[in-house]
């Protein structure tokens, strides 16, 4: 599924091997699925060109958001519910409405890293989060927007994510994730997941 999500962005299967490989990382680093690291991964490559962005900034980006969501406490089911509505925030063009509440309730901490980067009409840096949801609604929450405010978020995501412990349940996402790997792995050498498919229609067709 991830590398469905990733290959069509990319002239080669080698780039898109490579930017699968980097979302693996960026997974496995901050504890979020991978399959939700992957689109987000996608989203941000499919605007690169409008964006400015190279491959390399695309994942810093998404390494600080998992990380900023990793950061915010609570249920990982939160945190991932989170960074699905900022993808479709991302995706739309704004940030604001749904998306932004679900950002606030659950990734506290992402909500923060947008607010603290965010470079206002004077040009000076930070804003309140009570602030974002007026900016999200006067659509000043652009998809460059956000994503430079999160970067710029960068050195205080990093230093706090140094500090982290990591709970049993995130533990378990790192399970999960490497359990899809391991899969995509055997699928990619020798079509593991069709061979399997194959076998249970096989199955389910003589069942009677």
């Amino acid at each position: 599924q991830v590398r469905n999500q990733l290959t069509p962005y990319f002239d080669s299967q080698e780039q898109a091997n490579a930017a699968l490989s980097r979302a693996a990382s960026i997974a496995r680093e901050t504890h979020q699925p991978l399959a939700d690291v992957g689109e987000l991964y996608a989203r941000l490559t499919s605007q690169s060109e409008r964006l400015g962005l190279s491959q390399l900034q695309i994942a810093r980006s998404t390494e600080l958001i998992g990380k900023a969501a990793s950061l915010s406490g609570g249920a990982p089911e939160s945190q991932q519910q989170a960074v699905r509505q900022l993808i479709q925030g991302l995706g739309s063009g704004n940030l604001g409405g749904d998306e932004l509440r679900s950002v606030k309730e659950g990734a506290f901490q992402l909500a923060q890293a947008i607010a603290s980067g965010f470079k206002n009409a004077d040009g000076s840096i930070g804003t309140t989060i009570d602030k974002l949801k007026e900016l999200g609604a006067a659509g000043e929450l652009s998809t460059q927007k956000v994503v430079d405010a999160i970067n710029r978020s960068g050195l205080a995501i990093d230093a706090q994510f140094g500090k982290r412990q990591i709970t049993a349940k995130q533990g378990l996402v790192d399970i999960q994730n490497a359990a899809i790997i391991t899969v995509g792995r055997l699928d990619q050498a020798v079509g593991f997941t069709n061979k399997l498919g194959e076998g249970l229609a096989f199955v389910a067709t003589n069942l009677d």
